[in-house]
């Protein structure tokens, strides 16, 4: 299963990367969105993040859960 993390630029790191990790540790599937696919997205302290899709890409129904 997949769960979809809507991110933009300034993100809040930990918001971000602490369930993005524990997502992956329970067996699912993360995916970011951003602006474009394969966007780097940089947040408030420096870590960045490539976008799997853009946010023109997804599709709900693909998707378990959403993180924003």
């Amino acid at each position: 299963m997949k769960v979809l993390f809507i991110v933009g630029d300034e993100y809040e790191d930990i918001e971000l990367l602490y369930p993005f990790y524990r997502v992956i540790e329970e067996g699912f599937t993360p995916v970011i969105a951003g602006k474009e696919k394969g966007g780097k997205i940089v947040g408030k302290h420096g870590y960045t993040v490539v976008a799997d899709i853009s946010f023109k890409e997804v599709k709900p129904e693909e998707y378990s859960a959403l993180v924003i």
